[in-house]
């Protein structure tokens, strides 16, 4: 098996459909062909809950193989029969095909979980000849353990956002092989078994690390020589000769003992951000390289980068924004003026400062709509201003045009002072 293909391990279950509920869904020729000789078939039926976790095509990487991946399954069963191997992976040569993946069923719970299942034909006899019979066994009695092998598609912009593997389609070469005690419901990347074949792909695409964390051969996706080391030198070691052959394997490649390439330092960055052990930030700051982290600031002024630019105000966008501000603050202090001016006469007539206005404007300035509206109300009763119109100069005091009409009194006008013109005498 090469290193492209991810492995799913499950565990025989209690499955609440039997042989009967599934339908044999491959075509009808490879299931005739399948059945050929075989008045009394035996059909055994798996379980797992999904989305389920397992392997990526980079060993120690998790994935989540999701509801879309066993759709992809399903839909390709009915194209061509899945096979599997009793006697578990293969990592050289060709495998055998003892078991046939005929049927499946799943069923959803409407929120991307749910249960496949899977019916598989064990025929009396294996791919040479040999006798089925302990196979169909340990069938009957539950103790099959079963691992899905496929090339993931995986979900691309999932990746690209967040770096998590969402598995969610095949792209073929899909076996179901039966492996030995130890595949659990769902297992991420556990392996109790020593794999020499594994061990020796890994080597042969340069998958070597020359570190050490936690004693175990493969570490996040590579052989440690260290390791392989350690083991050697015991002297209770078995398998020395295979443990040895490993290590001079990794010596002879050109990565063994030799300085990291750029590609696959970059992949072990990769590996330890995703498993956590590693902040992708630390590792910038580390390398002078922290300015160029996108951060909340950064999105922050992003934001008003693209307000800005729905504004359409051109190349000098900072400059047309002054502008509008200054012309916005002309026009509201206009405002105030006029409304002043209306009530209390111009700011200066004949080379003399009309207080009244000065007062007014000082209480009035910078407000507008309803707060300015309230500040001129408040200006009616305020004690200041009454005595500042009380002194005030004729030249500033309201003129009201009669036009032979009289006011209120022939004093007052709203409680101001008054100068008749026009009027009959």
């Amino acid at each position: 098996m090469s290193k492209d293909f991810v492995v799913l391990n499950f565990k025989q279950t209690a499955s609440k459909l039997t042989a009967d509920d599934i339908a044999n869904t491959i075509p009808a020729n490879q299931l005739a062909e399948l059945l050929n000789g075989d008045s009394n078939p035996y059909y055994s039926v798996e379980a797992i809950e999904y989305p389920a976790m397992g392997n990526t095509h980079i060993w120690g990487v998790p994935g989540e193989y999701t509801e879309k991946y066993f759709q992809s399954l399903e839909k390709s069963l009915k194209k061509n029969v899945i096979p599997g191997s009793k006697n578990g992976h293969s990592y050289g040569g060709k495998p055998t095909n003892d078991i046939f993946l005929v049927g499946m069923q799943l069923v959803g719970n409407g929120d991307g979980t749910g249960t496949a299942y899977f019916k598989n034909y064990i025929p009396p006899k294996d791919f040479n000849g040999g006798d089925n019979y302990g196979l169909i066994r340990d069938a009957k009695l539950g103790l099959l353990q079963f691992s899905l092998v496929s090339k993931p598609i995986y979900d691309e912009k999932e990746l690209a956002k967040s770096g998590k593997y969402l598995i969610v389609g095949s792209k073929g070469g899909d076996r179901n092989d039966a492996v030995e005690e130890g595949a659990m419901k769902q297992t991420v990347n556990s392996r109790n078994e020593t794999d020499f074949g594994l061990m020796r792909d890994l080597i042969k695409n340069n998958q070597v690390t020359l570190t050490n964390i936690d004693g175990n051969v493969i570490q996040n996706g590579k052989v440690s020589r260290p390791a392989l080391r350690q083991i050697v030198s015991r002297a209770d070691c078995e398998n020395k000769a295979e443990y040895s052959e490993l290590i001079s394997m990794i010596d002879k490649t050109k990565n063994g003992g030799k300085t990291v390439e750029l590609k696959e330092a970059i992949d072990m960055v990769v590996v330890a951000v995703k498993n956590g052990q590693a902040v992708f930030a630390d590792i910038a700051k580390n390398a002078g390289c922290d300015k160029l982290i996108r951060n909340a600031e950064d999105d922050k002024n992003a934001e008003m980068v693209k307000a800005l630019n729905a504004l359409n105000l051109g190349d000098k966008p900072i400059d047309a924004i002054n502008a509008i501000l200054a012309e916005n603050k002309a026009n509201a202090e206009a405002i105030v003026k006029n409304r002043i001016i209306a009530e209390y006469g111009m700011p200066e007539k004949d080379g003399k400062k009309n207080t009244a206005y000065e007062y007014a404007y000082a209480k009035c300035a910078g407000k507008n709509g309803a707060d300015l509206d309230a500040a001129m109300n408040a200006l009616k009763d305020d004690g200041v201003m009454k005595a500042i119109r009380g002194s005030q100069a004729d030249i500033f005091m309201q003129v009201i045009h009669t036009e032979n009409a009289m006011p209120e009194t022939n004093k007052t006008y709203n409680g101001v002072p008054v100068i008749e013109i026009g009027g009959n005498e």
